[in-house]
């Protein structure tokens, strides 16, 4: 986030925060600062109004809530309090400007986003009874208010593009079962007028877009936000709401629409599946039911599809997956084949074509390689990875082989430093067979891409897993790599190793003498960070020191140089005191019992200590720890018994003092939170 980017989101909710209603603040002034930042508003004009959107939404957002929030402190809790905002004239004025000058916002926006951004904010407009429950008058003015806005959509917003349209009837569908459950409650009486009147509202909004036939074949087809007419209707909400029952209705409905498409009608629905495929959307569940009715339709009429592909745009091209797949089904194979030779002709769905086959797993390495080739030629980074995923998935004997397929896409790939590839979404663990027919040179080409990865998640632990199971020491030359790496190089953060694995450690503990080896290379590079470091590395490979590798620590402490024991305690020093390092701590301290270095570093193994929870949470984590120390009383060696002795007794101290802190810390918060004494009448 840029300096810029900060400041401005401090602003934003800087804004949001003074107009919201606070307990404190109403009980001096009332809702007079939601009206000063109103009046402030109406003050401007209606252009600085429109540059400004964004502090106006966020003061409207606020002003419109219905409740009213505070919080009362003492020493050892906070007490949130919430309540209703009282149904004065003055909250009526208040949410009257602000929702005009929402309008006016809607009005002057010059995109789908902006405008989305105050349909949001205005359909918190109709909620009253939130934690809070609201006056019955509060609750006659949001449904007031709701179905002004309503009536706005309905009537004085103008043109309203698809995607909003249906974004409204799903809003406004659930607004109206809530009216619905006003209207009927019987103590709710006073409000079942004005609740009548909201749903008459979005009944009409409702019937004007769905008279729009073009409308509703396009919330069939696209989108996860659709309301279809027997949900109106459904007084059950689970019913209303069955998932299965509704995509049934919409593939009824768009088979029906397959079988409609003729000579007559297929240049309407070209033009209307292009609209669909300009739609913006980055969540999965918005083109589903459209990919199926392509797949449908090229099933059923895959001349009709011929003829759609021919002039389809870019982005029509990015669901012929589905279309392939169709075109597979029908049985027509010269169509087919005839697709297939246009896209890798004209480059457009080259990545789509290259999907469909990966799904299909059918063998064709002319094909394969074909594709690879082209897409090297177009320099289409996107059909490379698709490539690189298909070896990788596969069975090795179902793609050309790794010298033909794989080989030529990953170095292409790391020629142009194109390294996202790590983080597509699949599964290592599926592609078993593949890793396990890499010999060293090829996994290494897998190297740069997972240096580059700003920090090792699950996906890039899952290639790094597979490489393990037979190359360790790649992986180890990984993660010495990434340490070495310099971060400037890196747009954005860079987390060059993990704090803990999920798996990797699994393979990469088995072997803690080539664990040691790779340490003893870092910290000769680097012994002063080597702690935080390397030495971080090694604790989350060996989680918990497991007893092969407090092992290699031993012989270390056994006999290793300064070096070695310098190396040694930054390692010992990630972990919290775990029974395996205990030997190992003991024998530096017979070998080293005057060196005031070595017994640092001991103690500081010892007393690790995590995250500690509680007012007295460190001194009693000492105390635990000084439990541990007593037992070292019992070591037959003199020089361990001395060190518990000596360690025993500064902890008394430590916890002690700890503890009085504590309690004086306490004590002073009780005191600056307790509610100052009445005086005494005489």
């Amino acid at each position: 986030m840029s300096n810029g980017e900060r400041v401005r989101k401090e602003i934003l909710e800087s804004v949001k925060s003074l107009a919201q209603y606070n307990m404190g603040a109403w009980e001096q002034v009332g809702p007079g600062v939601q009206l000063m930042v109103i009046d402030s508003l109406g003050s401007s004009t209606a252009e600085q109004r429109v540059r400004d959107r964004d502090i106006v939404i966020a003061a409207c957002e606020s002003v419109l809530s219905p409740e009213v929030e505070g919080a009362v402190w003492n020493a050892n809790s906070v007490t949130l309090r919430t309540g209703a905002v009282p149904a004065v004239p003055e909250i009526v004025k208040i949410r009257k400007t602000a929702i005009g000058f929402l309008f006016e916002l809607f009005a002057n926006s010059k995109s789908d986003a902006q405008k989305r951004q105050v349909i949001n904010t205005l359909h918190q407009v109709g909620y009253s009874d939130g934690r809070a429950e609201a006056s019955d008058e509060l609750r006659a003015i949001t449904l007031e208010d709701a179905a002004e806005v309503v009536e706005f959509f309905r009537a004085g917003a103008g043109a309203l593009s698809y995607e909003l349209m249906q974004k409204l009837e799903h809003d406004y569908f659930y607004d109206y079962r809530r009216a619905r459950d006003i209207a009927n409650a019987p103590r709710l009486e006073k409000n079942h007028e004005a609740a009548k009147s909201l749903m008459a509202a979005i009944e009409q909004l409702r019937d004007r877009f769905n008279n729009d036939p073009i409308f509703v074949k396009f919330k069939v087809l696209v989108g996860f936000e659709s309301i279809f007419p027997q949900q109106w209707d459904e007084t059950d909400d689970d019913k209303a709401h069955d998932y299965t029952s509704l995509e049934k209705y919409r593939d009824k409905e768009a088979a029906k629409y397959v079988q409609s498409i003729n000579e007559q009608t297929e240049q309407e629905w070209f033009a209307l599946i292009e609209k669909i495929a300009a739609v913006e959307s980055d969540d999965l569940a918005t083109f589903p039911p459209f990919g199926r009715f392509l797949t449908e339709l090229a099933r059923a009429k895959p001349e009709v599809v011929a003829r759609l592909m021919s002039k389809a745009s870019e982005r029509l091209s990015r669901f012929s997956v589905g279309i392939f797949a169709g075109l597979k089904e029908s049985g027509n194979t010269k169509i087919y084949e005839d697709q297939i030779e246009r896209v890798i002709t004209d480059g457009k769905a080259l990545g789509a074509l290259t999907r469909h086959l990966r799904i299909l797993k059918a063998k064709n390495d002319a094909l394969a390689e074909c594709i690879l080739q082209r897409a090297i030629e177009l320099k289409q980074f996107g059909t490379i990875v698709e490539c690189l995923i298909w070896a990788m998935e596969a069975k090795p004997e179902d793609v050309p082989t790794s010298e033909r397929f794989f080989e030529p896409a990953i170095r292409y790939l790391n020629d142009y430093k194109e390294f996202w590839w790590v983080l597509a979404p699949w599964l290592a663990s599926d592609a078993s067979p593949f890793f396990a027919a890499l010999s060293e040179d090829q996994s290494r080409l897998l190297v740069p891409a997972l240096v580059s990865a700003h920090k090792v998640d699950y996906r890039v632990e899952q290639i790094l897993l597979q490489l393990a199971k037979r190359y360790p020491n790649l992986v180890w030359g990984v993660f010495g790599a990434r340490l070495a790496l310099d971060k400037s190089e890196v747009e954005g953060r860079y987390e060059a190793i993990p704090y803990q694995f999920n798996s990797l450690q699994k393979e990469l503990s088995k072997d803690a003498a080539a664990a040691v080896e790779f340490g003893r290379r870092l910290y000769a590079k680097d012994p002063r960070l080597f702690r935080f470091r390397g030495g971080r590395l090694l604790s989350a490979a060996f989680p918990n020191c497991p007893e092969n590798f407090a092992e290699e620590l031993k012989k270390l402490a056994a006999g290793g140089d300064d070096a070695d024991i310098k190396f040694l305690l930054a390692i010992v020093e990630n972990y919290h005191g775990e029974d395996t390092t205990h030997e190992v701590l003991k024998v530096l301290i017979v070998r080293f019992p005057d060196n005031e270095d070595i017994r640092t570093g001991v103690v500081i193994s010892l007393e690790n200590t995590g995250v500690v929870m509680g007012e007295f949470g460190f001194a009693n984590a000492l105390r635990e720890k000084m439990a541990v120390v007593r037992k070292w009383q019992d070591d037959p060696r003199p020089e361990v018994r001395a060190f518990a002795e000596r360690h025993l007794r500064s902890l008394e101290i430590r916890i002690a003092d700890e503890q009085r802190r504590a309690e004086e810390r306490k004590a002073l918060r009780e005191l600056e939170y307790s509610p100052p004494e009445k005086p005494v009448d005489k």
